[in-house]
């Protein structure tokens, strides 16, 4: 497995053959060819907004799959081209944004065009993260040749392309990144269609490039990562860990939406045989690459000794492989997972010297410092990420975890607010950004961004319960102004978060906060009871409210969160089953 990055300019330009008029031209079989990166290159676009030079949109990518005349069609990711509102059905574009933000597309010549078109193929929450956009020229380039993705089976090779918003870098500045990995796991459901799980590294600004099999067709439409393959994360705010995996959508749910939705895209190219490249033995393991390949899987899987095994005969039967650093980032995600940090830290530091998985493998080391409750080198460590490429919000959001637990909140409120201008819809920051605001004072501040968490994972106890003391510090303030029917209202929503928070808390196992929350249910719902006698009296007695308010379980005035239930702080992401959060690969 590797990555590399191809300077555009020295990419000689492929022009396409033979172009009809809405028709799909199938591709019969042909003899097997190598994976050749500059046709993927060709095929791939950068898709950049341009209003605000600081509102947080790095760009994406996308593929081109069709042409009529100039018009040309590009597939990529819905989120890429559209910011969604949260629980929104059918799906619903801020307006604000779409208007504000002009789109354009940039081909691998160098050229700029406006985008002409979006036209989301996702309609529900449920349905495929999926769009379609235009743009028009009088240059000739070529089409992706759309493959079966049902060939995209276990331990087949897969490549990544698309445009990473690395080194500080945005919009048309960025450069095309390939990364190759094994395919992982083909799930039956998956959030937004996200049913394609690898094991190539992606960075932000990937999202909607194209994910080609080993005879570069197209085959799935990358557009999320690792902590994200299940959704938003369930516990609090610890530093998130980054496994390495990453999803795409298998390219035959964009066909099966071309034909429910009676999508027109003239000129699709097909060639559904089955790839060149078989895919690695993982059943009866020879080479080094197969007992990689073996090990990338188990330890998705959550087989950690199995997958350590397999790593250590890679490496002994050929200690330069190819992928070393990621190998290297495997294994240190076992140490940590076992909560050995320091052995963690050693293999980390292999992958950062291995030099192609640097940037993640940075993320990773900060976290193991932060278990360690070393914040400065973990802080060294996020924006040595950042500086080399690993440049997206879940590194903002662990440096501003680590600057809470150094005691600088004003930069940890920076690094939660730029987490969430590049990714809005992502809850913990905003949980984190609010905590500092419940600690002002500032209520109403602390309030929004609650329920924007909420609105982002319905399932975010935290944040349930930590909306509920803004609604108890309200009834108070009803309270002493007088008015007890508000107080009663404000209680009542106080009271309502907690039983959602006590539902949540209890289904992912965190007895402590179970606990807590269970006594401050009780005191709530007495002071309740309290009001409503006082409604029925209408007579002053003395003060409900006055018993101790609730403290949130994750203690804004101190750090972002208690300690997760399974591991002190990194939060990645979810087995595929559902089970606790927890460390997954």
């Amino acid at each position: 497995m590797f990555s590399f990055v191809c300077a555009s300019k020295w990419v000689a330009f492929c022009t396409t053959a033979s172009l009809g008029v809405g028709l799909a031209t199938v591709i019969g079989p042909r003899a097997a060819i190598a994976f050749d990166s500059r046709l993927a290159e060709n095929v791939t676009v950068q898709i950049n907004g341009y209003s605000q030079p600081d509102d947080g949109f790095p760009g994406g990518s996308g593929v081109i799959v069709g042409r009529e005349g100039d018009r040309y069609w590009v597939l990529t990711a819905l989120h890429v081209v559209c910011d969604r509102i949260p629980m929104r059905e059918p799906i619903s574009c801020r307006q604000d944004i779409a208007e504000n933000r002009r789109y354009r597309i940039r081909t691998a010549s160098g050229q700029e065009y406006d985008l002409m078109d979006v036209q989301p193929l996702q309609q529900t929450l449920d349905d495929p993260d999926l769009a379609l956009v235009q743009f028009e020229s009088s240059q000739d380039y070529t089409l992706a040749t759309l493959g079966d993705s049902d060939h995209a089976e276990l331990a087949s090779s897969i490549y990544v392309a698309g445009f990473p918003a690395a080194f500080q870098t945005a919009g048309a500045d960025r450069d095309f990144y390939l990364s190759q990995g094994p395919v992982v796991s083909r799930r039956r459901q998956g959030v937004q269609g996200y049913t394609l799980i690898y094991g190539a590294s992606t960075k932000i600004g990937m999202s909607g490039g194209p994910v080609f099999d080993s005879d570069n067709r197209l085959v799935g439409i990358h557009g999320i990562a690792d902590t994200d393959l299940s959704g938003q994360s369930e516990t609090g705010e610890g530093a998130q860990v980054k496994s390495g995996f990453n999803g795409g959508i298998p390219i035959d749910s964009f066909m099966q939406l071309r034909q429910t939705q009676q999508v027109e895209v003239p000129n699709l190219s097909l060639d559904n045989a089955p790839p060149s490249q078989a895919p690695a033995n993982i059943d009866n393991p020879q080479t080094a690459e197969d007992y990689q390949t073996s090990g990338t899987i188990e330890a998705y899987e959550g087989n950690l000794h199995s997958a350590q095994e397999n790593f250590n005969e890679a490496l002994a039967i050929d200690p330069n492989l190819e992928g070393t650093g990621r190998l290297h980032l495997q294994q240190g995600n076992l140490y940590f997972s076992q909560g050995d940090y320091q052995g963690a830290i050693a293999e980390f530091t292999a992958a950062i010297e291995a030099e192609d998985e640097s940037g993640m493998a940075y993320n990773n080391r900060a976290v193991a410092w932060i278990q360690l409750r070393d914040y400065a080198a973990a802080i060294e460590d996020l924006t040595a990420a950042i500086a080399n490429g690993d440049y997206d919000a879940r590194t903002h959001y662990n440096r501003g975890v680590a600057h809470v637990r150094q005691g600088n909140l004003q930069a940890a409120q920076q690094d939660y607010t730029r987490a969430i201008q590049l990714d809005s819809n992502f809850a913990a920051p905003l949980n984190a950004r609010a905590n500092l605001a419940l600690d002002e004072g500032n209520l109403e501040a602390a309030l929004e961004d609650y329920e924007r968490a909420i609105a982002a994972n319905p399932n975010f106890a935290d944040a349930y319960n930590n909306r509920s003391v803004i609604y108890n510090q309200f009834a108070i303030a009803a309270y002493e102004a007088g008015n007890v029917s508000e107080a009663i209202a404000q209680m009542e929503r106080a009271i309502a978060d907690l039983e959602r928070a006590q539902e949540l808390f209890f289904d992912l196992g965190r007895s402590m906060q179970y606990q807590q929350v269970l006594s401050n249910l009780q005191d709530l719902q007495d002071n309740l009871q309290s009001l409503q006698g006082e409604q029925r009296r209408r007579t002053p007695t003395p003060q409900p409210t006055r018993r101790p308010v609730p403290q949130p379980t994750t203690q804004p005035t101190t750090q972002p969160t208690t300690q997760p239930t399974t591991q002190p702080t990194p939060q990645p992401t979810p087995t595929p089953q559902g089970d606790d959060p927890g460390f997954m690969f």
